[in-house]
């Protein structure tokens, strides 16, 4: 199939059009900043074009940040690749000016981080934080009875903070270009349960049975495994708090018991006698977001990855599920029947076709799925 993509500089003003590229193949994620790679042979216009910090869009949605490019010589003429981020990874130029007390769901907390460091900045620089043509999306449903989280957040890069609370509230975000305002828009969205057990919505059921999955692989690994959490919050010696988070309904006992030690002397419940002096009960809740963050680092790590069947699929990305959505899978060949988080997706587009790879994370749960709750001084 032809590749034709468009190029604008960093201000989002159109530069030109890319044409006749040998391959694209781009990474979309869940809970994170995807990747890509462009290959073309080297022509005037190429070099033109390709520049670092320039915003290619591959097409609707999708569109990525040069930040590294390579020219080589081959049997077939000189060629030349470029690697960068997706519009995603731009949030991660901006880091946490200082320390946050979130609370709400996970796409409030995430919109007032990205609106506080990049759109609106009340702190540092101020007006040179500001990331141009940066806007807030239209808020999503809430979701399948999403809580509230309440979190404390100090320094390290706005886009790690987004990954650590879109893990932990099941909920997806990113930033996609539209070229016709032109505009940047941060979007979250809740994952959806659509697996096969519910009865609320259309299921989504992958199957070797329906010939939806071309090719397969499932692994799955409990090397860094951990289900208990001693969380050590502030204090010195016997007055220091500690607060233990563990998985419900798992076996956290004897050869099964997995435990972690999480140092939070980072957070803080504020000065004494202030306003914004977070209450034990409150001070406890942050402490297990945190108990809860580290748990979902070093899960059971089970994933499978699939070659999907592109053309005319029983279900398609974008109009039956989406990232962040919770669906079904099954491989009679590999003996596997899940449920399991859609987690990233991977397209291969060349003059040969495109091709499609899911990523699916298995029963990933979430931090209200993950804690009970035990405080002890």
């Amino acid at each position: 199939m032809e590749l034709k993509m468009e190029v604008y500089s960093p201000a989002l003003e159109l530069l030109g059009i890319l044409e006749g590229c040998r391959s694209l193949v781009y990474e979309e994620k869940a809970f994170s900043s995807g990747s890509f790679t462009l290959e073309s042979l080297i022509t005037p216009e190429i070099l033109s074009l390709i520049k670092p910090d320039r915003i290619i869009w591959f097409r609707e949605g999708a569109a990525g940040i040069v930040e590294l490019i390579q020219q080589q010589e081959s049997r077939e003429g000189p060629y030349i690749t470029v690697k960068g981020s997706l519009l995603t990874g731009i949030l991660g130029r901006r880091i946490l000016w200082g320390r946050y007390d979130l609370k709400g769901t996970a796409a409030e907390c995430m919109a007032r981080l990205v609106d506080d460091s990049c759109i609106h900045p009340t702190r540092g620089d101020g007006p040179a934080r500001v990331l141009p043509g940066l806007k807030m999306a239209e808020p999503q449903p809430a979701g399948d009875g999403v809580p509230a989280l309440r979190a404390q957040k100090t320094g390290g890069t706005l886009l790690e903070a987004l990954e650590e609370l879109g893990e932990a509230g099941a909920t997806a975000f990113g930033v996609e270009f539209s070229p016709k305002e032109p505009e940047l828009r941060f979007w979250t969205r809740a994952g959806v349960d659509r697996t096969a057990g519910q009865t609320q919505r259309d299921p989504v059921l992958f199957s070797t049975e329906l010939d939806d999955v071309l090719e397969a692989e499932y692994s799955c690994s409990s090397a860094g495994y951990r289900n208990v959490a001693l969380v050590a919050g502030e204090g010195e010696g016997p007055d220091r708090i500690y607060l233990t988070a563990a998985e419900p309904g798992g076996e956290a006992a004897g050869f099964s018991r997995r435990e972690l030690w999480v140092d939070a002397r980072d957070l803080q419940r504020g000065e004494e006698g202030s306003e914004d002096r977070l209450t034990p009960e409150e001070y406890a809740e942050v402490l297990l977001t945190r108990g809860g963050e580290k748990l979902a680092e070093n899960p059971l790590a089970e994933s499978f990855q699939a070659t999907v069947r592109t053309v005319d699929p029983t279900y398609r990305l974008g109009r039956d599920f989406l990232l962040g959505d919770r669906i079904t899978v099954e491989d009679r060949r590999l003996g596997i029947r899940a449920d399991a988080v859609a987690t990233a997706v991977r397209y291969g587009i060349s003059r040969e076709g495109e091709s499609q790879e899911l990523t699916l994370g298995y029963g990933q749960p979430t931090i209200y799925e993950k804690l009970s709750r035990k405080a002890d001084r």
